[in-house]
């Protein structure tokens, strides 16, 4: 067996359907949807998990999880100028711990 002695099998393979070409074609007119309706109309039939008009499974259940848009509390914003300015008053060099110490966060 070859590449060049390998065929398709039998009925794999089916001509395209060339609708709207006609009526002898079989597929004019309507173009084999029928007369008018929903899913004869051109576009998109619906959209994704409609479920005939009845209330969609995903508006069903209810939403989950939650996103806190507050700030966590217990935290302050400590201004560089005014850890500056209170540091040098006390003298003390700063650190990590120094905004804490001085009950500015």
């Amino acid at each position: 067996m070859s590449l060049h002695s390998l065929k398709v099998p039998k009925g794999a393979k089916s001509v395209r359907k060339r609708v709207g070409r006609g009526q002898a074609s079989g597929l004019g007119k309507t173009a084999g949807r029928g007369g008018k309706g929903q899913k004869a109309r051109s576009g998109n039939m619906r959209f994704e998990g409609f479920e005939g008009g009845q209330m969609p499974l995903q508006r069903r259940l209810p939403k989950f999880g939650f996103t806190n848009t507050g700030k966590p509390k217990g935290t302050r914003k400590a201004e560089s100028s005014a850890l500056m300015k209170t540091a040098s008053a006390v003298g003390t060099p700063i650190s990590r711990q120094t905004p804490r110490t001085m009950d500015l966060s």
